[in-house]
């Protein structure tokens, strides 16, 4: 039940795939007729239990698969295992030729029948080859070489042969119940990693007592968990118990007392990795079904390494089964965990004083449907190599609730940090194949970069191939134009890339539409390599051109940039300059207007000199303006006395509407940008919008509801929000604040607003006065730099001999100032 493999437990996540299913965020294909080749048997009619461990066994460059098998929830008698050398992409059992060697006289090796229930692939004797340990349950009377955990130790190669595994009996000793009686394990989970520090793996096994199904145990028998110690340099791979003097430090169980750290009733999952961040490996422990029910972090202590000093419950519910990975990028792990109600991911936020993690629970969202309880192994994994590791979790609980749910696939949607994880519908896999889960598998099969999914059911074995999204990338080199020259062809470079797939000769077009028409279009020139070009047609200054592109796959597939094209494009404003206004709100309004809806009781918005106020340990109104000295003033929601309560003038029902003036936008487009402060609670916001009819309709830009305490700076370009339409001369903004929670502090402010707006200048009659003072001097020096460097600026004075501004009109500007004449009036 265990997905870890290639490494001592760092729950890394894999890249997965999946089938005939379609979904918006990855495509999955069952192809599990042409991708196995094994007796269906122990295939694709498997009755049995199964779970896997995956790694290139044979360094041959591909991920090989080994199935252990049992009895179906916690019975006794055994099943052979297999293995599944990865054949070009075909998992063919091998397991006659290389999985039957033993030390053991008269054992077949994998095909001598065991009851395992948990499998690593692990290179136990630093040899460079993975080796398999498993977790043996419910043998009670049997042998050694049965009921216990076996290693199958990987014998490398000989003459550039590959010699298969052997059974080495010797490599795990006899183990003692707690009463110190000799007898086999009812393990359930195994976890492999250096807890010594002296880089050899050790190994910790997940113990159980009685299940709901399945022969009670004699309590002389009963075994907690155990940890095997590494013989390391001296007899590498080899291993010693040393449970209790390890981990035998005492803790009290809640409902139970005081035992050891080892104390288990249903070890289903067991974890050795770093999860505190100290560079050392600790133990992460679940035990279920009757009490103590939890999931723990057991630490490693760092001044005494290999010996563990302290004991954290992170999760009491009905934990079940438990993995870690990263799925916030914070370089942190987290964990999941299967419950037997409603299964849940933990967010690592740090450690405690003593070193111990703490986290945020965190419950699954579904766009349908909902968690159908119980389950058991979960792995966490990038299932669409987005770089935000997503979550796959089996349905069918191992003590024996039947084959009737199924199993579940979060995407991880990377809004960090405090990600959620949705299964979305319908399924990336169809749901029908999804029921009676016993466990999964997630490598590559068939080499192509993307991993792909093996499916262990109750009575089949499937493999889904992920099908590797195809699309065409475009890059616009110097990116795509916002502003063009009147009366010239802009000439556009991009470089079109397909993804999986090749290009349709002759696909690639440009498509234009000038001032709201219909759109044209032109065949984009191949020039060579990824580079295409094609020209937007000149326009006259105050025109709007919109335009995209869009390019066909063979075989089919049609690509447009933007995405979303036609309903979205991009929109270049032809225009001579830029002009830039900003408003700091010190001498007046400013023509600016405060709408109050009738609900509000305090808290309209006012110009003034902020009086900071504090709401616990945070500032909820700014003490000061954006600016700064000299600046003072700003737009806020309401003003208190100084010393005043903290909610006294802040914001109440609401909204209170800010609006600025109207700003002329006619035959131009513009940036505006804004410094905000927003603070509130659950049920506040600011809401940003514009208008392009003088208020009468407004559009959304941006809604804030996350309280920030600092000033934070905004932009908008005004034509993303009117595709299709000319801007007016009554374009205006809005800054709306409402406080809909209850007795929570709201506040907001507003400062430095600033338009950057295309210009048409009829031409320049004063060569040289980039700052269109009136003057040339030393002063318009800063404005030609900034045109020489493309910012904006009065550009077509810098532009001193009318062909273009270009390095030729350095020497031509510096005359002009020389000469220092004033402009004629």
């Amino acid at each position: 039940m265990n997905p870890r493999n290639l490494s001592y437990c760092l729950m890394v996540g894999l890249f997965c795939a999946g089938g005939s299913a379609h979904g918006q965020w990855v495509t999955f294909q069952n192809q599990s007729g042409v991708r196995i080749n094994a007796a269906p048997a122990v295939s694709t009619a498997d009755p049995e239990e199964k779970d896997y461990a995956w790694g290139d066994v044979d360094q041959d460059g591909d991920v090989d698969l080994v199935c252990v098998r049992k009895n179906p929830f916690s019975t006794p008698g055994g099943k052979t295992n297999v293995l599944f050398m990865n054949v070009n992409g075909v998992l063919t059992d091998q397991t006659a030729t290389y999985a039957t060697a033993s030390d053991v006289p008269g054992d077949q090796g994998f095909l001598t029948e065991t009851n395992d229930r948990d499998v690593l692939l692990v290179d136990l004797d630093l040899d460079g080859w993975l080796d398999i340990v498993t977790a043996t349950t419910v043998s009670d009377g049997l042998s050694k070489v049965i009921g216990h955990p076996r290693i199958y130790r990987n014998l490398g190669e000989i003459g550039g042969v590959w010699q298969g595994f052997r059974h080495e009996d010797f490599r795990i000793p006899q183990m003692l119940s707690v009463n110190n009686v000799v007898a086999n394990p009812r393990f359930c989970s195994v976890a492999v990693g250096d807890v010594t520090g002296d880089g050899y793996p050790d190994i910790y096994f997940g113990d159980y007592d009685s299940g709901q199904t399945g022969p009670s145990e004699n309590p002389n028998n009963d075994f907690d968990n155990k940890l095997l110690v590494n013989l390391g340099a001296g007899n590498p791979g080899v291993f010693v118990d040393q449970s209790t003097m390890r981990m035998g430090s005492s803790f009290n169980y809640p409902g139970v007392g005081v035992r050891n750290y080892l104390y288990s009733t249903f070890g289903a999952a067991s974890i050795i990795c770093d999860i505190n961040g100290d560079g050392i490996n600790d133990v992460v422990k679940q035990t279920a079904l009757t009490p103590p029910q939890h999931v723990a972090v057991v630490m490693n202590d760092p001044s005494n390494v290999g010996f563990f000093n302290n004991y954290k419950i992170v999760n009491s519910q009905a934990p079940y089964f438990v993995s870690a990975g990263d799925l916030n990028n914070d370089n942190r792990l987290d964990l999941v965990t299967t419950d037997d109600n409603a299964d849940r991911y933990l967010l690592n936020t740090g450690n405690d004083a003593n070193g111990a993690p703490n986290f945020n629970t965190f419950s699954f969202s579904f766009q349908a449907g909902g968690d159908d309880g119980f389950g058991s192994q979960s792995i966490i994994v990038d299932l669409n190599n987005d770089g935000w590791k997503d979550v796959f979790i089996s349905d069918v609980d191992v003590d024996g609730f039947g084959c009737i749910r199924r199993a579940h696939i979060y995407r991880n949607l990377g809004n960090a940090p405090n990600v959620t994880l949705r299964e979305d519908s319908p399924s990336v896999i169809p749901t029908g194949n999804l029921v009676g889960t016993y466990h999964s598998a997630i490598f590559d099969i068939n080499g192509d970069g993307y991993n792909d999914i093996v499916l262990g059911r109750c009575n089949t074995m499937e493999v889904w191939i992920n099908i590797p999204p195809v699309s065409i990338n475009y890059t616009f080199i110097g990116g795509a134009p916002q502003a063009v020259e009147p009366a010239t062809a802009r000439l556009l470079e991009v470089d079109v890339v397909p993804v999986n797939g090749a290009l349709q000769p002759g696909s690639v077009t440009l498509f234009y539409s000038i001032n709201g028409g219909a759109f044209s279009s032109t065949p984009m020139t191949h020039v060579s390599g990824d580079r295409y070009t094609a020209s937007l047609p000149a326009a006259e200054c105050g025109d709007f051109i919109r335009y995209y592109i869009r390019g066909q796959l063979v075989g089919g597939g049609t690509f447009y940039s933007p995405s979303t094209a036609p309903a979205a494009t991009y929109r270049a404003t032809v225009a001579t300059g830029e002009a830039v206004s900003l408003e700091s709100f010190e001498v007046s309004d400013a023509g600016w207007t405060v709408q109050n809806d009738p609900s509000l009781t305090g808290g309209a918005w006012v110009r003034v000199d902020p009086v900071g106020t504090i709401s616990g340990v945070n500032q909820a109104q700014p003490e000061d303006d954006y600016e700064g000295p000299p600046n003072v003033m700003c737009w806020v929601t309401g003003q208190g006395v100084p010393g005043g309560a903290v909610g006294a003038a802040d914001v109440d029902g609401g909204p209170t509407h800010l609006i600025s003036p109207p700003i002329d936008l006619s035959g131009s487009d513009a940036v505006i940008r804004y410094a905000r402060w927003f603070f509130g609670s659950t049920g506040d916001s600011m809401v940003v919008a514009v208008s392009n009819d003088n208020g009468v309709n407004w559009t959304t830009v941006e809604t804030i509801t996350t309280s920030a305490s600092a000033w934070t700076l905004a932009s908008f370009r005004v034509s993303d929000y009117f595709q299709n339409q000319a801007l007016s001369a009554n374009v205006r903004v809005r800054f709306s604040v409402a406080d809909t929670g209850t007795n929570t502090t709201c506040e907001g402010a507003i400062d430095a607003f600033e338009v950057t707006s295309t210009v048409c200048e009829a031409g320049c009659n004063c060569p040289g006065n980039t700052n269109g003072d009136g003057q040339r001097n030393g002063l318009d020096i800063a404005g030609f730099v900034n045109c020489l460097l493309g910012n904006p600026g009065v550009c077509s004075c810098a532009d001193i001999n009318n062909n273009g501004l270009d390095m030729n009109d350095i020497p031509l500007f510096v005359n002009e100032i020389l000469n220092g004449q004033d402009c004629a009036s």
